[in-house]
């Protein structure tokens, strides 16, 4: 026989409810989320808050906001690109710099900026330092910038006469 649940059963999204989630888990800015979603300005990031305590909006947002997180291999993967970056894939051999190529194009995602001078075209790599830093720290050989060290502190008492 089968008993009646007692659990209510998922509140559906309203059109602008569901615009929001897509938004916010596009950008993760709620008010710009309840802008875009048709929701008044001057509310917006009053309403951005109660729709995200709201049970249902957190529910439909979950797998979005899974969906976009990164694995942990693929950070690392990222950071140590950057970390053994260097110009040469942007330079050709008589030093002018070239964004077009082949090899160029591969290793874009090393860039950090580019920018428009009067001097012509400059190009900015990731940090790679901190890049370096970042791996250390995310493999724990290294404490966080700003972490207090672990501190073991030994208690000795002094021996009572006769024992």
């Amino acid at each position: 026989m089968n008993e009646p649940s007692n659990t209510p059963a998922p509140k559906k999204l309203t059109p602008k409810e569901r615009k929001f989630v897509e938004r916010y888990a596009l950008h993760l800015n709620g008010a710009r989320a309840a802008r875009e979603a048709g929701y008044s300005e001057a509310t917006a990031k009053e309403t951005a808050y109660e729709n995200l305590t709201k049970p249902h909006i957190k529910e439909a947002l979950a797998p979005l906001l899974e969906a976009r997180q990164m694995p942990v291999e693929e950070g690392i993967s990222r950071l140590t690109d950057w970390a053994r970056a260097d110009m040469s894939p942007f330079v050709t051999e008589d030093g002018a710099l070239d964004l077009t190529s082949e090899e160029a194009r591969a290793n874009l995602h090393l860039i950090k900026k580019i920018t428009q001078g009067p001097r012509g075209i400059s190009i900015e790599l990731h940090d790679a330092k901190d890049a370096v830093v970042k791996i250390l720290e995310a493999q724990g050989k290294i404490n966080p910038a700003g972490a207090i060290p672990p501190v073991t502190v030994n208690i000795i008492r002094p021996a009572k006469d006769g024992l």
